[in-house]
């Protein structure tokens, strides 16, 4: 019981921090259109009209050695 009430605190403070325009969606790079979608749309309803940031994925770093053109 007492998971289900921390569940209901965590979803209480992101919706409060949404609604007071601090709200961050970091987006993952295995994330489906769809997923993106869902939760973007989640964000707007949180925040009720007010800004949020959204964090885009960062793309992986390349292991091989940068080249040198002659």
């Amino acid at each position: 019981m007492k998971d289900e009430h921390e569940d209901i605190e965590l979803k209480e403070v992101l919706e409060q921090s949404f609604a007071t325009g601090h709200g961050v969606v970091t987006l993952s790079a295995s994330m489906t259109d769809e997923q993106i979608l869902t939760l973007i749309k989640s964000a707007c309803t949180w925040s009720k009209g007010k800004a949020f940031q959204v964090i885009p994925s960062q793309p992986k770093a390349c292991s091989a050695s940068p080249q040198r053109l002659s």
